[in-house]
């Protein structure tokens, strides 16, 4: 978990002081208390609270700068394949073993559909400099969260609200979204928040927003929830050694880490399913693994 903001203003001599600066890092500091940085590129704000997960180095610190374009990135989460993606990348000297810097060339390799590469969950802003474009991303089931605030002066886009509200003051709660939550205990919409002119980044969604026409474009889906058929498996049999495959697999990727793994689990039949298969893979590995019990 990592935390970041990345704002950015139509006017091209605006300044956020130091105090401010500070405020709006230290709000995110429980995401990611590793590392915390702040840049400027032309009209453009990065903040970043990093939480080290893969790469313990500083090489792989965000923002991080694309040494041949001067892209910029900002991530929160983690890609399970980005090894396998990272051989994908030819002539790349890279300066770090981060999940970080393989998104950043997968996306000046493949442009926007890079994400359809994606196996994890994430939420990626990409500042495309020559283009004078922000690439904004999120998961397939929204796991990780992305925040979008927009008027014709600014845009954000953050990991949180209360980053967001820290720079804008002048935004309210909407009081109808709280009513029909407290009356339903439903969210009607899935972009819609508590705040007004603060929405959810869709889920499996990529966008582009152009800092130039100040304006989004190509919004596009690039992935949806395909239902599997259990007759196509043949028997009931086939369809559960087929599963179990899945879901070790699953567990495999999920324990890619340069740190500890720790599972915090219930003890329900679920939990124990997923504890069983982490103690056999591990100890052929010979991880530490640390269980907290609910």
């Amino acid at each position: 978990m990592c935390g970041f903001l990345v704002y950015a203003s139509k006017s091209t001599n605006f300044f956020i002081n130091k105090y401010d600066k500070n405020k709006i890092l230290n709000s995110q500091k429980h995401r990611g208390p590793d590392k915390s940085n702040v840049l400027k590129i032309d009209n453009v704000y990065f903040f970043h609270n990093r939480l080290k997960i893969i790469d313990l180095s500083n090489n792989a610190n965000q923002p991080f700068i694309s040494q041949y374009t001067g892209n910029i990135i900002v991530f929160n989460g983690e890609i399970y394949n980005f090894r396998e993606l990272k051989k994908k990348i030819k002539n790349i000297k890279f300066k770090s073993e981060s999940d970080t810097e393989v998104l950043l060339y997968l996306y000046e390799k493949y442009g926007d559909n890079f994400v359809k590469l994606l196996n994890g969950m994430f939420s990626i802003v990409i500042y495309n400099k020559k283009k004078n474009k922000i690439f904004s991303a999120r998961d397939r089931f929204g796991i990780k969260p992305l925040f979008l605030y927009k008027n014709s002066n600014e845009i954000i886009y953050s990991t949180e609200i209360k980053p967001i509200i820290l720079i804008n003051k002048k935004i309210h709660p909407d009081h109808l979204e709280i009513k029909k939550y407290i009356a339903t205990g439903l969210l009607y919409s899935n972009e819609k928040t508590f705040f007004q002119n603060i929405c959810f980044h869709k889920q499996s969604y990529f966008y582009n927003f152009s800092l130039k026409k100040w304006n989004f474009f190509n919004k596009s889906q690039y992935w949806k929830l395909k239902k599997i058929n259990r007759l196509v498996c043949g028997s009931f049999k086939n369809f559960y050694k087929v599963f179990l495959i899945k879901f070790r697999n699953s567990i495999k990727l999920n324990l890619v880490s340069d740190v500890e793994v720790g599972l915090l689990y219930s003890s329900g039949v679920d939990s124990n399913f997923i504890k069983n298969f982490i103690n056999l893979d591990l100890k052929k590995e010979n991880k530490n693994f640390y269980l907290w019990m609910e």
